[in-house]
């Protein structure tokens, strides 16, 4: 049976309905982070990613068709039935079509610099990575390093332990398996940049995600608080890289980053605060947005992204603010 909000398409191509507000280009640009990331492409329109699915890599590729739609190509061949439901599936998770902006929008509205900065970016879902594995890859090696040295990192980790898919005489990566990490050379991996503890932590979780002993299914049954101590229970896994895989994993939104550099930087650029006005101005907006406060981190993320260019705004009025290009 197609999900509901698959239309009918051919054996490499369909069709996936999105609840607009919908915008494919920023909500890829927040999953990305970074325009170096070697694993989320995109390209003239399109988001190419290779992606798992019924036990084997295949290249994808998604434009934005309607504002409440994208088409889905496979580049590589057709889709089995098991792999286009997978896709489906897969690409709501990461691309949030489903998820209702509305609330959030009422919660922000509240305060007029975020509100302005929302309209800059409509469309904008919160983003999710494709499985707890890829989240915790994305997350260890950006722990206490700029989201910069992190993309290094992740880019250099990928190039050495991950696979490629060719297509029209360009590589494509894929994350590599838990299971290779679990078995990987400890040096290999250190020679990616990633540090003695961090090697610890990845390979400690790959063997537990391999085994079993982690795995989705016991968060996804806790509540915030509950599953971020659970999450500190791994070696290596802080209060902060536990509820920056509980946001963009698990899109649990009523949780948020506290003490990101990232953010607390933006923010303090952004509303013009010195060091110790930061908590307190981000202790009031949290409490004014309560179980939205985690779509902050990806509105902040998005004014960032704006400001290095590697996302145009939909209009100019930020361009007026005092200190917004200081």
């Amino acid at each position: 049976m197609a999900r509901q909000n698959e239309a009918p398409g051919t054996a490499d191509e369909f069709e996936l309905r999105a609840l607009p507000p919908f915008s494919l280009e920023r909500t890829v640009a927040a999953l990305r982070r970074r325009q170096a990331n070697l694993i989320e492409v995109y390209e003239s329109g399109e988001y190419r990613r290779v992606l798992a699915l019924d036990g084997r890599l295949r290249l994808l590729a998604v434009r934005q068709s309607e504002d409440d739609a994208v088409r889905v190509r496979a580049l590589d061949g057709p889709l089995s039935a098991e792999e286009r439901m997978e896709a489906a599936a897969t690409l709501e998770r990461m691309l949030g079509l489903s998820f209702d902006l509305a609330p959030i929008q009422r919660a922000i509205s509240a305060d007029e610099r975020l509100a302005q900065i929302m309209a800059q970016v409509p469309g904008l879902k919160p983003p999710g990575f494709d499985s707890l594995w890829t989240t915790l890859l994305c997350v260890v090696p950006f722990q206490q390093v700029s989201l910069d040295a992190g993309m290094s990192i992740l880019n250099r980790l990928v190039v050495a332990t991950g696979t490629t898919l060719e297509y029209a005489g360009r590589s494509y990566y894929a994350f590599p398996s838990a299971a290779r990490i679990a078995a990987a050379d400890p040096d290999q991996l250190r020679r990616s940049g990633l540090s003695q503890a961090k090697v610890r932590t990845l390979m400690g979780a790959a063997d537990q995600i391999t085994s079993g002993a982690l795995n989705e299914r016991d968060i996804s049954c806790l509540g915030d608080a509950e599953a971020i101590r659970y999450l500190t229970r791994l070696p290596g896994i802080g209060p902060w890289s536990a509820q920056i895989v509980l946001l963009r994993g698990f899109r649990r939104l009523g949780v948020f980053p506290a003490g990101d550099s990232g953010v607390n930087g933006t923010l303090a650029k952004l509303f013009q605060l010195d060091a110790g006005q930061v908590e307190v101005r981000l202790q009031a907006l949290a409490s004014a947005l309560g179980p939205w406060k985690g779509y902050l981190y990806f509105l902040l993320l998005a004014w960032r992204l704006m400001q290095s260019g590697m996302l145009s705004p939909a209009q100019s009025s930020l361009d007026t603010w005092p200190g917004v290009h200081s």
